[in-house]
């Protein structure tokens, strides 16, 4: 908490500076920066002797000073507001502990969590919000809160469906909220509702109309005053421009979003990054590489730390860089992942998949393909067009020619300039006479290049019902399962190498340690327990039926197979 938020909650007969400076010379409480913290068990021991009446009102002058810091701080200060995250939580665990649920008890709670929520979006780390969210929705009905303050946690609600996949429950919430909005006249709301609206016809395929509400939300923003969503609109208007084919319009429009979003360092860089995307496809890499870079100045959160780093993936792909492009390309994808956003991932996967096949990976490179067709089929045409280009190319170098017709026959309309080009190059990959125009966008170009330079590997794809491990076990793909990176977890791979290559031999322990954590000493039964939690975490992540428990240790199952995908 900071000092405003002390004052603003304990009543006492001193000044609360004085106070403070006095528990901290006690060591009762830290100071980092701006930021103090009370020490957990002084905290729980002041609630447990308090005088209940007095404690009440503590509460309440917390959850009320909350609610409302948390609503200023969302207008400008997201990094602030994220610091506060510990305080709006309690507030929502104390209001669902106590029945029945008063509108004066839910409405500071609402506001707080519908602010945090807002946030917590953009940098992924939503678990125990998550929790709190349905029994917040369920236990604030009917408690005569505000129609828009409880319509607002429907329209997060809905917005997290969207980010998992679920477009039609997701749909439900985000119209369910813009009838609130426009029942009672709430013109922000009504906005952030239309916005999100946006994003779920983007996925349903409905381009025209995803644009339509984009412009609409960008207009009500900035109706309200409200610049930096306003910019955000823009930013989603430009994006869906630059899908279409009209890169003129969508980079002036994306400029006008970095213009509005000056306020918030955080919504420049991310329509910076989505101008230099833009610019890219254009073909005017100097620009973008300039763009990346100023925004990589900057403190960026996770998604567009990944989100630059996709970026310059593509930078590297269009000079014909596949080392760097590969690099690039896993550390978006493994961040982009780790923060739930997959579809995004499974695209950038795809991007990967030519920078692995420029390299001679083709194994991983068929892996990635394969698994962005399966997760992309229901939830993004476009997407899953290009990874049936990918698979098309990938089988006719294997020799299945037949079977790369057949991918590419069963692709259907595509929107975006980027499918398209991809798809033309699958197509003059098959057939060299194919009538394709000159590719615009830059994966476009790169399948273009890459397709047309390397030469068949005749190597069979990686069979399904095969356990799959990568070079150094950096990732694998159990039988019928999906890629799991290890390249952030690297006693895990070294693990799993080291299983990989005993040859169905029982390995102990102790030879584990060694070959997970090399050069450490480590008594046997740290190193015993050390192996137990790694080998849990393998089985978790999809590798339950591949290692078995021996007498003295552990092995791979020998009734799967294992090949090794360099």
């Amino acid at each position: 908490f900071r000092l405003e938020s002390a004052e603003a909650v304990v009543v006492v007969d001193a000044p609360a500076l004085e106070v403070i400076a006095s528990l901290r010379d006690k060591s009762i409480v830290s100071q980092e920066g701006e930021r103090l913290h009370l020490l957990y068990v002084m905290r729980d021991r002041a609630a447990s002797s308090a005088d209940p009446a007095s404690l009440a009102a503590a509460e309440e002058r917390h959850a009320e000073h909350f609610g409302e810091l948390c609503l200023r701080l969302a207008k400008g200060d997201r990094k602030g507001l994220l610091a506060e995250r510990e305080n709006v939580l309690a507030v929502a665990e104390r209001m669902l502990s106590k029945k029945p649920v008063t509108a004066r008890r839910a409405e500071p709670a609402l506001r707080a969590m519908s602010a945090l929520g807002d946030a917590l979006l953009d940098v992924g780390t939503l678990d125990a919000f998550d929790a709190l969210l349905e029994p917040t929705l369920v236990a604030t009905q009917g408690s005569g809160a505000k129609p828009s303050l409880e319509a607002s946690m429907v329209l997060i609600r809905g917005t997290l469906r969207l980010r998992r996949g679920d477009v039609p429950s997701a749909t439900r919430d985000l119209l369910h909220a813009l009838g609130v909005a426009t029942t009672v006249g709430d013109r922000l709301l009504e906005a952030r509702a239309t916005l999100e609206l946006g994003h779920a016809l983007e996925l349903r395929g409905d381009d025209p109309a995803a644009l339509t509400h984009f412009e609409r939300a960008a207009a009500l923003f900035d109706a309200e005053g409200d610049t930096i969503d306003h910019g955000r609109a823009l930013q989603a208007a430009g994006s869906s421009l630059m899908r279409t084919g009209r890169a003129t319009e969508a980079l002036a429009t994306l400029e006008r979003a970095i213009a509005a979003c000056e306020a918030s360092p955080d919504d420049a860089c991310a329509a910076s990054i989505a101008w230099a995307r833009a610019a890219l496809d254009c073909g005017d890499a100097r620009g973008a590489r300039s763009r990346v870079e100023q925004a990589r100045a900057s403190q960026l959160s996770r998604r567009l730390r990944a989100r630059a780093s996709w970026v310059e993936g593509l930078l590297a792909l269009e000079r014909a860089d596949a080392d760097a492009a590969s690099i690039a390309l896993r550390s978006a994808s493994s961040d982009l992942r780790a923060l739930g956003a997959v579809r995004e991932a499974l695209r950038v996967e795809l991007a990967l998949s030519l920078a692995l096949r420029e390299r001679g990976q083709d194994g991983e490179a068929y892996v990635l393909a394969k698994g962005a067709l399966s997760g992309l089929r229901d939830v993004d045409r476009d997407g899953a067009a290009i990874a049936c280009a990918h698979l098309a190319v990938l089988e006719l170098e294997a020799g299945r020619a037949d079977l790369a017709r057949t991918l590419l026959g069963s692709v259907g309309t595509t929107r975006s300039p980027e499918a398209k080009d991809v798809l033309a190059a699958a197509q003059v990959r098959l057939d060299p006479t194919w009538p394709a125009p000159p590719p615009t966008t830059v994966q476009g170009r790169a399948a273009r290049r890459v397709w047309q330079s390397i030469s068949p590997s005749k190597r069979p794809p990686p069979p399904d019902d095969a356990l799959l491990i990568g070079a150094n076990a950096s990732w694998f793909r159990a039988p019928h399962g999906e890629r799991v990176n290890l390249d952030r977890r690297r006693n895990l791979a070294l693990l799993l190498a080291h299983l990989a290559s005993a040859a169905r031999s029982s390995v102990t322990s102790s030879e584990l340690v060694a070959a997970g954590w090399p050069g450490e000493k480590v008594i046997a039964t740290a190193g015993a327990h050390r192996v137990r939690v790694a080998i849990a975490t393998l089985r978790k992540l999809g590798l339950k039926d591949a290692i078995v428990t021996t007498a003295d240790g552990y092995t791979l199952a020998s009734n799967i197979t294992v090949v090794r995908v360099d």
